[in-house]
């Protein structure tokens, strides 16, 4: 038979008995009668160390699983403070130099270019974008194209004249202007086709100028008449707001501009036919538009009457 170590542990235990006669709160502890017991524990030696190598796997098994976790822990640091330096490079950075040269923009008078040398995201190009357009505005605004030379003037207002008409809706006020300043400085040139077709778009702006204003005034009385729950015949409705809109600043406005050009295209038009020294002096059919013949001073004549009508109408 295989011999086995054995463990013994031995507790003494010391008891003082009490008789039951005796009343527990008046009986001395000397007058107790004592009596020792001892208790045994056996164990197996095997057993006993078993139980403790178990424990000491179980904390080496906590212990690797800390130290994961603090791995873990620190990998998620790093890569925080790496993701967050790419950032800076990415966004912050690329934002603090728009500021600087939005600040130099502005203290030059508006008068630099704003330009992107790096590439960066798309809300930061976007941005860009924005401040761009915002200076060109701007520039617009100031009339700085007139201390420029004619042909830089006129590639001003014409950028400026694109970023207006490429808006959501159209600019067609601010895209009038760029068009009628441009035909002004080709006017001024001798360049008066060219004057004729820009006086010609200044005009069709003015024209969608007043096509938003009545298309708001019928949309605003018709909503009235709605809400009223009263039916109005198309023909009397249209009497009412005609009235009503030549009583309005913009209306009286638009239409003095649209007459304005009219005029500036057919002195531009009168000029080209005049002066032109090309053996083809044949001008862009939209400039003189369905009602043009071969008779190019018949042509001119036309033009002459529309800016009378223009002038003569109730609003002006």
């Amino acid at each position: 038979m295989n011999q086995e170590n054995f463990l013994i542990a031995i507790v003494p235990i010391m008891l003082k008995l009490q008789d039951w006669q005796q009343d527990p709160l008046t009986t001395d502890m000397s007058e107790l009668s004592t009596h020792t017991v001892t208790i045994c524990f056996l164990y197996k030696e095997s057993t006993f160390l078993k139980s403790i190598t178990e424990r000491v796997l179980l904390n080496e098994t906590t212990i690797v699983l800390l130290v994961i976790v603090i791995l873990v822990i620190f990998w998620s640091l790093l890569m925080a403070t790496y993701i967050s330096k790419k950032g800076s490079l990415m966004i912050f950075k690329p934002m603090r130099t728009l500021n600087m040269k939005m600040r130099d923009i502005l203290a030059d008078g508006m008068k630099q270019d704003l330009h992107q040398e790096e590439e960066s995201s798309m809300e930061l190009t976007n941005m860009y974008e924005v401040f761009k357009q915002l200076i060109r505005t701007k520039k617009f605004e100031n009339n700085d194209f007139m201390d420029k030379e004619d042909a830089l003037a006129v590639i001003d207002l014409a950028e400026a004249c694109n970023m207006f008409t490429e808006e959501e809706p159209p600019n067609s006020k601010a895209a009038g202007i760029c068009y009628n300043n441009i035909g002004n400085i080709q006017y001024k040139t001798g360049k008066y086709d060219q004057a004729a077709e820009n006086f010609k778009l200044g005009v069709e702006a003015a024209k969608n100028c007043l096509e938003a204003i009545k298309s708001e005034k019928t949309s605003s009385m018709t909503d009235q008449y709605d809400k009223a729950n009263i039916k109005v015949k198309k023909k009397r409705l249209e009497k009412e707001i005609m009235e009503q809109l030549q009583e309005e600043e913009d209306w009286i406005y638009f239409n003095k501009v649209e007459a304005h050009r009219t005029y500036l295209l057919a002195m531009s038009v009168y000029k080209h036919y005049k002066y032109s020294q090309s053996t083809s002096d044949n001008l862009n059919d939209e400039i003189l538009g369905d009602n043009q013949t071969t008779n190019k001073w018949f042509n001119v004549d036309q033009l002459f009457i529309q800016v009378i009508e223009k002038y003569n109408r109730k609003e002006l």
